[in-house]
């Protein structure tokens, strides 16, 4: 046995073969009749390749070469050239890995694998891998990581041979269920997707879906708590651009089922708020035919304004599934919408009537809590030292999302016409102005977080009476909302009687266009006309008048009698 101890890095030496041990391989996989080859080669003319070895606790570990070991032990060989070299576990793993790189017959699985073994045990990234490799794109060994996430029988169609590393590539991208479908696809003789680049195609028009223009916020982690929101999620193209090259700008989901799921909560949460406002709500369709599917078909309904509605649709089936605005129904449809038994109309009139008087009762809750907040800081006095009622002021202007109106509110409160903004300002106010300002955006602050039983509480220690407010603020909401239905029905009332002005003046001009050269004009009851005009008519008086009588006598001319006649 060779002694390993002491040998210089870099020397070349015999080794026997028993001495040998497989190290830290890429290749797990050995292809029979490559090996059998290369076995019968190796009996004919030898190990022409030295081997590289490092030194270890049993005798030698194999750096590279342990195909030719494999083969060599096969053909019976006793011992192998090696050149020896001293290399921590990081510099063995290097040797290997750019060692397997210049070979064209490492599995994919295995370098998928090795690839894998690097980043876990040795916390290597995959742009580091890649440099190392030169010739090896960020992107060629993402996808062969990406390869570790085939199921199980997949990863043996490919070990095997029985399925194309295209396929492979595409199928790998999908989830677990979804890879299970598209593996018995590609069983099928008659399967439709031969080529990879078809494959990948159908995954992305069905399969993988768009983000971009989804209906819903990709930031909303409640719509569906336990996926989270889709801007965080690791299912998604966009969150490996090292798999997906360009695909994050493209930003596609990976979870079909995910998102189908989301599609139906939004849908749900749409309808509700939409029933909730009184709103009439259809599911429709873009196609003519739903037969079958539960939605109304496109010649039922059309597009309309908010106020010719008779409701509202939404979308759902196809590319605009989740859409949703307000329709006029058509035909049948419009019939039975008007035809609703009595007790859906009543239905739908109480349904309306209570959301306006929600809406009422939260706005009267707003604008009491305004006016609380008003008489409470009027009422603010206190001891604190200037300095920190600037620093805080300050500190609560800079991170408060008030509204301009809600500024005022508070700069009222400061006698000021406006909100200060600048340090320079803020340095100009009073210690009783800082507590104001202070106090009045952290007030603000909590009712836009949901603290409305704080504020009432700060309220209710300074003797203000938020009922009290409450009930004023109904009966002003309620009084501007009459005079808003006043002033809607005065300018509908002056408009009909323009209109009857504007028909009445138009029917005058009308008769007025009648008579010959437009001169006759009606005065009350009688008609003011033109002197040619009443020639004409006198014209036309005898003419009648003659054609009616019998034909006048000729006037007799004077003759000579005849002879014979008296």
């Amino acid at each position: 046995m060779a002694n390993a101890t002491g040998i210089d890095s870099g020397k070349r030496m015999m080794i026997g073969i028993h001495e040998l041990s497989p190290g830290l391989n890429a290749r797990k996989h050995f292809d029979e009749l490559k090996q059998k080859e290369l076995e019968k080669s190796i009996k004919e003319i030898g190990v022409v390749q030295d081997l590289t070895v490092r030194p270890d606790a049993d005798g030698f570990e194999i750096v590279c070469g342990e195909r030719r070991f494999r083969a060599a032990q096969k053909a019976g060989v006793k011992e192998l050239n090696c050149v020896v070299r001293k290399l921590t576990d990081e510099e063995a793993v290097q040797i290997g890995l750019i060692d397997n790189n210049d070979r064209d017959d490492v599995h994919p699985m295995d370098e998928a694998e090795y690839y894998g073994m690097l980043i876990e045990k040795h916390g290597y990234t995959v742009k580091k891998i890649s440099e190392l490799l030169k010739s090896k794109s960020v992107q060629y060994v993402a996808n062969r990581l990406q390869l570790l996430k085939l199921i199980k029988p997949a990863k043996e169609k490919l070990w095997k041979g029985e399925m194309e590393l295209g396929h492979a590539l595409v199928i790998c991208q999908v989830p677990a269920e979804e890879q299970k479908g598209l593996l018995e696809c590609t069983e099928h003789d008659n399967w439709d997707y031969k080529s990879p680049k078809e494959l990948q195609e159908y995954v992305k028009t069905d399969i993988m879906r768009k983000l971009k223009g989804v209906r819903w916020d990709l930031e909303d982690a409640e719509l569906l708590p336990d996926a989270g929101a889709c801007s965080a999620c690791a299912k998604r193209t966009g969150a490996n651009t090292d798999l997906f090259g360009d695909g994050g700008t493209n930003d596609r989901c990976m979870d079909g089922e995910c998102f189908a799921k989301k599609l139906a909560a939004f849908k749900e949460k749409k309808l509700a708020e939409l029933k909730a406002a009184g709103h009439a709500v259809y599911a429709i369709s873009e196609s003519s035919y739903t037969r079958g599917t539960g939605l109304m078909d496109a010649n039922k309904w059309e597009k309309a304004k908010t106020t010719d509605a008779d409701g509202y649709g939404i979308i759902g089936d196809g590319e605009k599934e989740g859409d949703y605005f307000p329709i006029k129904l058509k035909g049948s449809a419009a019939v039975k919408a008007k035809t609703a038994p009595p007790a859906e109309i009543k239905k739908r009139q109480e349904e309306r009537a209570k959301a306006k008087a929600e809406k009422m009762e939260e706005d009267a809750r707003t604008k009491a809590l305004h006016a609380g907040i008003t008489e409470v800081l009027g009422k603010v006095s206190g001891e604190w030292s200037t300095a920190a009622l600037r620093m805080v002021a300050d500190a609560m202007q800079a991170t408060s999302g008030t509204s301009t109106e809600e500024d005022d509110l508070i700069a009222a409160a400061m006698k000021l016409k406006r909100m200060p903004r600048s340090d320079k300002d803020i340095e100009k106010l009073s210690r009783k102005q800082l507590l104001i300002m202070s106090l009045g955006f952290g007030l603000i602050e909590e009712i836009d977080n949901g603290g409305e039983d704080v504020v009432e509480a700060v309220c209710k220690s300074y003797g203000v009476d938020i009922a009290k407010l409450t009930k004023n603020a109904v009966k002003e909401i309620a009084a501007g909302k009459q005079a808003e239905q006043e002033a809607k029905e005065k300018g509908a009332a002056e408009e009909k009687s323009a209109a009857a002005a504007e028909t009445e003046a138009a029917k005058k001009h009308s008769e007025s266009a009648g008579t010959i050269g437009g001169v006759g004009v009606k005065k009350g009851k009688k008609r003011l006309v033109s002197p040619m005009t009443k020639a004409i008519h006198a014209e036309k008086a005898a003419k009648k008048n003659a054609a009616s009588k019998k034909p006048a006598k000729k006037k007799a001319t004077k003759k000579k009698p005849k002879k014979g006649k008296k």
